[in-house]
């Protein structure tokens, strides 16, 4: 009888596999998007994702110790970088006062000689996962085509090391670059700083700590504020729309991480309560108003910031109040913008931190900071990691990274630049 036991349970197992096979080949993907089939894959592995990190939510369970974290590095790279062979390219492992660092130097630029445009790259994966080894075949793609030399910088991650932990060794690094300046051979009056998600926030905040020590800052998808979690974005982009790929859940789980807030307050945050009423209607809000900073033209949507909510109890607002407005952790809530770095950001139409880079791209621009925004209505959070090595290359990716080199390349060598 065992083994008519064991028939039937496979059947099951082997039917519920087909039905979620069957959903997920036929779930609608937005039209603009390319490679739907893959689309809906990336899609269904980030749903799982959530899944899991909502059971151990509800378990009481910590999802980043550290072999999973291995684990999951050892699947992104997979996924990001193949198992391609990187050519062309020195890749040199070193220190930067203590802060590890990896350096990507074409061999056509270091064949030249001479000083070297530098950027200095903070990797996203929400303060939490992923390595610079993640994104070896990104970065050194994106070396390859801008002619740059990376330093890719390997920060401390969250809910081991919480804010301001990776802050300081991203901003250690690139002081420690400034000052060895020789030993890096950079072109004078040049570094870039960059970064994607979690990484494009800590390069905006230690680009307004360094104001005009940096001449750019190369802002992709970043993560910027806490204040509302009701941006338009963040209401166009809910559990229904392409969730693995970007959902407010994952994102206010990653800055509770990050932020070392407990996970016991994720529902009022998710419900826009966590914030109190003095904070709420203090200037701060006023950075977050999409009425005022995201620009008509764009047509990226039909909805505005909602009315405030009031604010849950003080034990949960006392806990956001004291960090939502920090800028070191959450840049655009800068009071000041004036000295910040000439800016090029890149932000993607199905990603809830849309609103936010638009939305700090326009307050700096009327803060007369050079700015170039660079709207993506066919690309979604994370995008430009498929235009390196792997085994999926999106044209909308290597069009970005095409884009930026193409900007850089017609004012490296200039002292300033307009829109």
């Amino acid at each position: 009888m065992r083994w008519r036991t064991w028939i039937v349970l496979g059947s099951l197992v082997a039917l519920l596999l087909a039905a979620r096979v069957y959903r997920v080949l036929h779930r609608p993907v937005p039209p603009e998007l390319e490679q739907p089939e893959v689309i809906r894959w990336l899609d269904e592995g980030g749903r799982w994702a959530n899944i899991l990190m909502r059971l151990c939510h509800q378990l009481g369970l910590e999802p980043a110790t550290g072999p999973v974290k291995m684990a999951m590095n050892f699947g992104a790279r997979l996924l990001f970088n193949g198992f391609n062979r990187i050519s062309n390219m020195t890749i040199r492992y070193t220190t930067v006062d203590n802060i590890p660092v990896t350096i990507f130097l074409p061999d056509s630029v270091n064949a030249a000689g001479g000083n070297n445009p530098t950027m200095v790259y903070f990797h996203g994966g929400g303060w939490t996962w992923f390595s610079v080894d993640v994104y070896s075949g990104f970065l050194a793609n994106f070396a390859e085509i801008t002619g740059l030399q990376i330093i890719a910088v390997e920060y401390r991650k969250a809910p081991q090391h919480i804010f301001p932990a990776a802050y300081h060794d991203c901003l250690t690094a690139t002081l420690g670059v400034l000052k060895r300046a020789d030993d890096f051979r950079l072109l004078a009056g040049k570094l870039i700083i960059g970064g994607d998600g979690g990484g494009g926030n800590l390069a905006a905040a230690v680009s307004n700590t360094l104001g005009d020590k940096i001449w750019l800052q190369l802002l992709i998808n970043p993560a910027l504020q806490v204040l509302d979690f009701e941006t338009p974005s963040y209401q166009d982009y809910d559990e229904n729309v392409l969730p693995g790929l970007s959902s407010a859940f994952r994102n206010v789980y990653h800055w509770l991480e990050y932020a070392g807030i407990s996970q016991d307050y994720l529902q009022f945050a998710l419900q826009n309560t966590h914030i109190s009423s003095g904070t709420r209607h203090s200037v701060a809000s006023s950075f977050v108003n999409s009425r005022k900073y995201l620009p008509r033209n764009l047509t990226i949507t039909d909805k505005t910031t909602r009315p405030l909510k009031s604010g849950a109890n003080f034990i949960v607002t006392s806990a956001f109040d004291k960090i939502a407005t920090e800028p070191k952790f959450a840049p655009m809530m800068s009071a000041k913008v004036e000295g910040t770095p000439n800016a090029y950001m890149v932000t993607s139409q199905y990603d809830v931190y849309r609103d936010e880079g638009i939305m700090y791209a326009q307050r700096l621009f009327e803060s007369h900071i050079d700015v170039k925004l660079e709207h993506y209505y066919e690309s979604f959070h994370g995008f430009v990691l498929f235009s390196g090595y792997g085994p999926i290359k999106l044209n909308v990716a290597e069009r970005a990274i095409k884009g930026f080199s193409d900007f850089l390349k017609a004012r490296i060598f200039e002292h300033s630049y307009s829109t």
